[in-house]
């Protein structure tokens, strides 16, 4: 017959299952911005090259 878990029993094995989880999951490092343009240096070259062209 099966066995009644208690709540140490289920604190127990909720314990092992985030281990688990933590175990498979890579860290996560912040992710470095990339370098190029930025929302002002995309507006400036924007405004340039229409001005540029009329």
């Amino acid at each position: 017959m099966a066995k009644k878990r208690t709540k140490a029993d289920k604190a127990l094995r909720q314990a092992n299952q985030v281990e688990k989880r933590t175990e498979a999951r890579p860290e996560q490092t912040p992710k470095k911005p990339q370098p190029g343009e930025d929302f002002s240096q995309a507006a400036a070259r924007i405004v340039r090259e229409a001005t540029e062209n009329h």
